[in-house]
């Protein structure tokens, strides 16, 4: 399983996070940056990410927060992507 980073990440607008490979259905979550382990920040419902392809999340964390995206599958298997840290929105 493997889940891409956004090339920007804005507080307040729509993020499309990809994922690919692995076993649905997907377990996708927001940890602080770099901190795998750790509990997340956010989580995405399950059933919002049952096959592969991506999830659009509208970013609800403070602007300046790194951020790691993570995700697991049905067998277990943790993938993540490198972090980036949420940029000021215009709001």
């Amino acid at each position: 399983v493997q889940v891409n980073t956004p090339a920007a990440v804005v507080q307040c607008q729509p993020v499309a996070i990809t994922y690919s490979g692995g076993t649905a259905p997907y377990f996708l979550s927001v940890i602080p940056g770099g901190q795998a382990g750790a509990t997340p920040l956010v989580s995405f419902p399950s059933s919002a990410t049952t096959t592969a392809g991506s999830y659009t999340w509208t970013v609800n964390i403070a602007s300046g927060t790194s951020i790691t995206f993570q995700i697991r599958d049905n067998t277990g298997t943790l993938a993540y992507s490198a972090p980036v840290t949420i940029q000021a929105g215009t709001e």
